[in-house]
C-alpha cells in the first residue's frame, strides 16, 4: 500500500472499529451473514453425508440452488447481467449435472488442499460452464465451509483490493487466488493498526466483509465508482505526455490516430530511441483518459511460446498427489477476458516483440489480427475466441536485434510499423530542464558524427543512455562501459573507426 492510501484506510478502519460493532446495522448484517452461512454448511454437509445415496435431481438441486442459490434460467439470467458475464446456460439437463458435480468437486478439493488455491482454480478455469459462475456465489460457499482460509468477494471489497494495490482484478475465478491472498494481507495491516480484544469472536475474514460492507452502506462510499478517491485518479492528459516524453503534440497524436485505425502497432527503432518508454506513456494517456481501461506489458523471449501467449497443456499436481494435464490461458487469453470487463481501451504492450517466434507465438491470432470481427476456435479447444474491440497492441522492436528477420511479411501486414529515430531535440529539452549547466551540444555533436559513421539507421545510437539528471558524473561510465562495447562489437571487423570515439578521444 501506498503510505497515503494507507492512511486513508488506516483512519476509516478505526471509525469502523470504534462505532459499527456496536450499530443496529452490525447486529443485522450479523444476522443475515450467520444464517447464510449456517444454511450452505448444512447445505454441504447433507450433499457429503448422503452423497453414494443421493439421486441425480437431488444432487443438482443441493449444489445449484441450495448452494449457490441457482434455481432457474432466469436466477441464472439474471445473475450474468448482474456480474457481466456470458450467459452460459442450457436446458440440457445433463449439462446441469455436470456443473453441478464440478461446482462440488471444485469446493471439496479446495476444502482438503486450501494451500493449493491457485493449482484447483487454475485446473477449474479449463471448464467454460464453471467460468460462468459468479465469484461472489462460489466464495460465499468457501467462506462458509472455512472462514480461517477463504476470504468472500464482494463488489465492494473488490473496489477496496485494486484501489489499495493498484490493481485491476476482476469478479472472475481466475483472480481469486491474488484477491484472497490481497484480502489477508490488507486485514493483517489493518489489525495491527487497532487493538480488537473487543471482537475476538470474529475471523479475519469476517472481519474484512464488514469493513467492507461498512465503508459502503454506512460511509456511503459509491461501489460504481474509484473507492475512497475523493479527487479521483487524475487523467494523464496530451499536456503531461508532451512534458514527459519531450516530443511534439502532432507527433504524438499520429502514433495516437494510428494505434485508434489500426488497433496494432510497433514502434521500431535501433537502441535507446525510448521505444518502450513512449508505448508506456501513449497507453497510460489513452487509458486514464478513457472509462474503466488499463493497461498491462509483457517481454517476448526467444522460449516465448503459444502456450505462455495464448493457452496450452500444463502439468500440475492434483489433490490427491497425481499429476494432471489442463488447458490452462495464457497471458493474451487472460488479458482479453479482463478487457470484456472494461469500456475503455485495453493496451496490450508487448516489449522486444520481434525477439519470439512469432507465427508460433501468436498462431490463430494470425488470423484475427486481421479479422478483428471474426473468431475462431483456439487449438485445443472446442470454444471460439474473438479478440474483444477495446483491445489493442502496441509492440516495440529493436531493429539491431539480429531476430528482426523472423518478422515476417504476414506478420508486417497486420502491424503498422512506426520508426523511432534518434531525436537530440528530446536530449536538449531534457537537460535544459534537468541540468541548464550542462553543455549538451557538445555531447549531441558527438553522437551526430558517431551515427553518421555507423551509417546505418537500425544501428544508430539513441539519446536514452544520456537522459540522466547525474549526467556530468556519469557520462564517462556510460560511454566506456555501454556505448563502446556496442560499437566494438557492430565495427568487429573495423577496429579503426573505434578510435575516434574511444572515451580518451573525445
Amino acid at each position: 500500500m501506498k503510505q497515503e492510501k494507507e492512511h486513508i484506510i488506516k483512519n476509516l478502519f478505526e471509525e469502523f472499529i470504534d462505532s459499527y460493532f456496536y450499530s443496529p446495522e452490525f447486529l443485522e448484517t450479523q444476522n443475515i451473514y450467520d444464517h447464510n452461512h449456517k444454511t450452505i454448511h448444512n447445505s454441504f454437509q447433507n450433499i457429503e453425508t448422503k452423497l453414494e445415496l443421493i439421486n441425480e435431481e437431488d444432487f443438482i438441486n443441493g449444489v445449484l440452488k441450495d448452494l449457490l442459490c441457482l434455481s432457474d434460467q432466469e436466477t441464472w439470467i439474471k445473475l450474468c447481467k448482474t456480474y457481466k458475464i456470458d450467459q452460459t446456460f442450457t436446458n440440457d439437463r445433463e449439462q446441469w449435472n455436470i456443473l453441478a458435480e464440478k461446482v462440488y468437486n471444485f469446493i471439496h478439493d479446495l476444502l482438503i488442499y486450501p494451500e493449493n488455491l491457485q493449482i484447483i482454480c487454475n485446473k477449474y478455469l479449463s471448464y467454460d460452464l464453471f467460468k460462468s459462475i459468479p465469484l461472489c456465489l462460489i466464495t460465499r460457499i468457501l467462506n462458509a465451509l472455512n472462514r480461517q482460509k477463504f476470504f468472500m468477494v464482494i463488489p465492494t471489497s473488490l473496489k477496496l483490493i485494486n484501489y489499495l494495490s493498484e490493481s485491476y482484478y476482476n469478479l472472475s475465478l481466475r483472480d481469486y487466488p491474488s484477491i484472497n491472498f490481497l484480502s489477508q494481507k490488507i486485514i493483517t495491516i489493518l489489525k495491527y493498526s487497532k487493538n480488537l480484544s473487543s471482537i475476538p469472536f470474529l475471523s479475519d475474514s469476517e472481519i474484512f466483509y464488514y469493513f467492507c460492507d461498512w465503508l459502503y452502506r454506512i460511509k456511503k462510499i459509491d461501489k460504481t465508482s474509484l473507492l475512497l478517491d475523493k479527487n479521483p485518479t487524475k487523467q494523464y492528459t496530451m499536456m503531461q505526455l508532451i512534458e514527459d516524453t519531450n516530443l511534439e503534440e502532432n507527433e504524438l497524436n499520429q502514433y495516437i490516430k494510428t494505434l485508434k485505425r489500426k488497433k496494432h502497432i510497433i514502434f521500431q527503432g535501433s537502441p535507446g530511441t525510448g521505444k518502450t518508454y513512449l508505448a508506456k506513456h501513449i497507453a497510460n494517456h489513452l487509458t486514464s483518459s478513457e472509462n474503466n481501461g488499463f493497461y498491462e506489458l509483457i517481454q517476448f523471449h526467444p522460449s516465448y511460446s503459444y502456450e505462455d501467449f495464448i493457452q496450452g497443456i500444463r502439468p500440475q499436481t492434483s489433490t490427491d498427489g497425481n499429476l494432471e494435464y489442463s488447458m490452462i490461458p495464457g497471458r493474451f487469453l487472460n488479458f482479453c477476458e479482463k478487457a470484456k470487463d472494461c469500456e475503455g481501451m485495453c493496451i496490450l504492450i508487448i516489449d522486444e516483440i520481434n525477439r519470439a517466434n512469432l507465427s508460433q507465438v501468436f498462431g490463430e491470432l494470425m488470423y484475427l489480427l486481421e479479422y478483428r470481427e471474426e473468431e475462431i476456435q483456439l487449438a485445443g479447444s472446442d470454444q471460439t475466441f474473438k479478440i474483444p474491440e477495446n483491445v489493442y497492441i502496441i509492440g516495440t522492436m529493436n531493429t539491431a536485434d539480429r531476430s528482426i528477420v523472423l518478422v515476417d511479411h504476414a506478420l508486417r501486414r497486420r502491424f503498422a510499423f512506426i520508426p523511432i529515430k534518434p531525436n537530440y531535440d528530446i536530449l536538449r529539452k531534457y537537460h535544459q530542464k534537468n541540468s541548464p549547466n550542462y553543455d549538451i551540444e557538445s555531447l549531441i555533436n558527438i553522437l551526430i558524427e558517431l551515427n553518421k559513421t555507423i551509417n546505418d539507421p537500425h544501428y544508430e545510437i539513441g539519446v536514452s543512455f544520456f537522459l540522466t539528471e547525474s549526467l556530468l558524473d556519469d557520462l564517462e561510465d556510460i560511454w566506456t562501459m555501454e556505448i563502446e562495447p556496442y560499437l566494438e562489437e557492430y565495427f568487429f571487423d573495423e577496429t579503426d573507426k573505434i578510435e575516434q570515439f574511444r572515451w580518451k578521444n573525445i
